[in-house]
């Protein structure tokens, strides 16, 4: 009888003794090929791939490399927990491009919420942009505010294009509306805007139209020979120094440009709707060499849905164009912010289509 119970004991001790060594080592391999990335290292390579992967699937390319130009990690939100933004370059053959991406946290797993770790990160945002050479669309500036007040951050983004002949530079915003999807703004065509008003397209809402008149044109001409009425028709004739490029967002194409040959962007508030806005001062293709001075064109724009949007609130939505050629790095955005502005006030009101403010007096 106690051989038997010996021999009982011995069979089960075995079989337990295995199970508990099995059990570990099934636990310690679920644990090590189910973790996320710990170090640096080791999370950049993560993400380098899951960029390389969007690449493949949404522009069909085999992406041969891939490298790091900036990575900012913080909270995007409310969420307590930081998201990651990258601003990279991927190589594939001759090809570049720059690959923008919003990493959110990732939710827990049963897994995870078991024994108390975090998930990893998950492609929330993906901009891919083709660039034809190495220096084009470089960051210059990275800035991440909740800028609108609305509980989501903005990222915006300075970038600069070196060309044989001028710098360009440019702004993209990525902005995360209530849907809780990502946007890729930028500014849109300002040729097609100088086309649309010397063509005499309107940008008043539709039925509505503004109680002031707005200031169109700017400086004085050094010779009484040149002609007002002439001036305004040759503007019909003109373009903007800008460059244009295309963007997959998403899965969705849409076009930006940046501004060529020494364009300006300033970031600024509006002293009374609050809302932030972009001054923009480019040059005109007038006829002029490249590298002297041109007419003018000025506008001010601010966060749209889906691009940077010309500001009704500032000249009620028109540019200023310059009369005859001026030196641009001359010109004080801050002035005509003042004067685009002004054209909203009356009688102590500033003035919308829809919507009046009182001024206070000092």
């Amino acid at each position: 009888m106690k051989e038997k119970i010996l021999r009982y004991a011995k069979e089960h001790l075995i079989g337990f003794f295995f199970s508990v060594i099995f059990g570990a080592t099934a636990t310690v391999a679920l644990f090590f090929f189910t973790s996320a990335p710990s170090s640096s290292l080791e999370v950049k390579a993560k993400l380098a791939n899951i960029l390389v992967e969007k690449l493949e699937e949404e522009l069909r390319i085999d992406s041969g490399d891939i490298q790091f130009n900036s990575i900012i990690s913080q909270s995007l939100g409310l969420s307590a927990n930081n998201s990651v933004f990258v601003y990279a370059t991927a190589t594939s053959g001759d090809d570049i491009y720059r690959v923008l991406g919003v990493f959110e946290p990732q939710r827990q797993n049963i897994l995870d919420k078991l024994v108390g770790r975090p998930g990893f990160y998950h492609l929330a945002s993906s901009s891919l942009i083709p660039v034809p050479y190495p220096n084009n669309l470089l960051p210059e500036n990275i800035k991440i505010e909740d800028y609108d007040l609305d509980g989501n951050k903005e990222i915006v983004i300075r970038v600069k294009s070196i060309w044989a002949d001028s710098i360009s530079s440019g702004l993209i915003v990525l902005k995360k509306n209530d849907d809780e999807v990502w946007r890729f703004l930028s500014l849109p065509s300002l040729s097609t805007s100088l086309s649309e008003i010397m063509s005499g397209k309107s940008p008043h809402p539709d039925g509505l139209s503004p109680v002031s008149s707005p200031t169109i044109w700017f400086g004085q001409p050094e010779s009484p020979d040149i002609k007002f009425d002439e001036v305004r028709k040759s503007y019909a004739d003109y373009a903007i120094y800008e460059d244009d490029w295309e963007v997959t967002h998403n899965g969705q194409s849409q076009e930006f440009i940046t501004l060529r040959n020494g364009g300006v962007i300033e970031q600024m508030q509006h002293p009374f709707a609050n809302h932030l806005q972009f001054g923009v001062v480019a040059n005109v293709v007038d006829g002029n060499a490249v590298l002297d001075m041109h007419n003018l064109f000025i506008m001010y724009f601010k966060l749209g849905d889906t691009e940077l949007e010309r500001d009704v609130l500032w000249n009620w939505g028109y540019p200023m164009l310059s009369v005859v050629p001026e030196d641009l790095s001359g010109i004080d955005l801050n002035e005509f912010h003042q004067v685009g502005i002004s054209s909203h006030l009356l009688n102590g009101t500033f003035f919308g289509y829809t919507e009046f403010q009182r001024v206070q007096s000092n």
